[in-house]
């Protein structure tokens, strides 16, 4: 398998325990623990999926993918998929 994945979470720890799941799947992991240097590194045409979590300071999830599919459209470029994840837990 030779899928390329950016993760984006702004804390380290989770960030590192996806990628290392998603490597022992196969995948090739760049890990992205700023929101804001997440979109460029999403936006590489060499990536296949984004797993983004939602809740982040500076840019929330949301936020982050709405500059995204900007970006995408402006260049008339494909939609990266993208996988949202979240820590939060309600009751």
């Amino acid at each position: 398998m030779n899928i390329r994945v950016v993760v984006v979470d702004d804390d380290p720890a989770s960030a590192r325990a996806v990628g290392r799941l998603l490597e022992e799947a196969g995948c090739r992991v760049q890990i992205c623990t700023d929101p804001v240097a997440a979109i460029p590194a999403a936006l590489d045409t060499g990536v296949d999926v984004v797993s983004l979590d939602i809740k982040m300071p500076r840019l929330d999830g949301f936020e982050v993918l709405s500059l995204i599919r900007s970006h995408e459209h402006s260049r008339r470029a494909p939609s990266v998929p993208v996988v949202a994840v979240t820590g939060s837990v309600s009751t």
